[in-house]
């Protein structure tokens, strides 16, 4: 019984937890913890996501600057996450669209950044702030309401 309460099993403890602990990081590849690492979360509500898939890319003036990590439903709404590179600076005004990506009609992300302040990580994007996706059908009525 004493040999259990001896200093050795606390260091023989934290060994065994770091040796765990590397191992995993090693089992992952390094390319996906720097991304874990390096990018921030965020969030965007919408009336509507548009055909919005998980891994899409989230591009902000035409570059890809992260994906879509998420796309659910509550309460009638839209909620899209996403994770943005930490380098890209978003400000406390940015807009988020979806839009057409690919000629086969792949949807994107969109961000423009706006505001005075930095958008904190894990910030909602408001649904009043980024528009409904284009869709087709509302085009056509557009066009023909404008004849």
């Amino acid at each position: 019984m004493l040999k259990y309460r001896s200093g050795n099993l606390i260091r023989t403890g934290v060994i065994g937890f770091t040796l765990v602990v590397l191992i995993i990081a090693v089992g992952l590849s390094p390319e996906r913890l720097w991304t874990w690492a390096t990018t921030v979360r965020y969030h965007a509500v919408f009336a509507e996501a548009g055909g919005l898939v998980s891994g899409a890319d989230v591009t902000m003036s035409g570059t890809t600057v992260g994906t879509v990590t998420a796309v659910s439903l509550h309460k009638g709404k839209a909620h899209v996450t996403f994770a943005v590179d930490g380098t890209v600076d978003l400000r406390d005004a940015t807009t988020a669209h979806i839009r057409t990506g690919t000629l086969l009609g792949e949807r994107m992300l969109a961000l423009r950044s706006a505001g005075e302040h930095d958008l904190r990580p894990n910030s909602t994007i408001p649904e009043t702030r980024p528009p409904s996706p284009y869709s087709l059908v509302s085009a056509v009525d557009e066009a023909t309401s404008n004849l």
